[in-house]
């Protein structure tokens, strides 16, 4: 909180060693290692995340406030909702998807998708 507001800033994004798996125990580790990269390992547990709804991220994270990020559910309910042999060729669904991507760019930027 500052001035009674809240602030919410990217701390940092790292990527997993390509050869490891991404089981929970391991991206559990990456998250470690890059707090204490920052001295904050001992905050982890003051941490609140957003993320997919992967069972190994869930499972990393299951202890911890967790929130799903908006732009992977309403990604989730496009790809289910629409048939793959008709994604490239509804005229109607050709408008709506490049809509649905900038409404999820402009939600990942402004950081408004905690709200939701």
């Amino acid at each position: 909180m500052k001035n009674f507001k809240l602030v919410e800033c990217m701390l940092c994004t790292t990527e997993l060693d390509k050869e490891s798996k991404k089981t929970g125990e391991n991206i559990r580790s990456a998250v470690l290692q890059a707090l204490r990269s920052f001295d904050l390992q001992d905050c982890f547990t003051n941490l609140a995340f957003v993320t997919d709804r992967g069972t190994n991220v869930i499972s990393t994270l299951k202890s911890q406030v967790r929130l799903h990020c908006a732009a992977h559910i309403l990604n989730t309910v496009l790809e289910t909702t629409t048939p793959t042999d008709q994604r490239d060729d509804a005229t109607a669904l050709s408008d709506l998807l490049p809509a649905c991507r900038s409404l999820v760019t402009f939600f990942k930027r402004s950081g408004l998708q905690c709200r939701l």
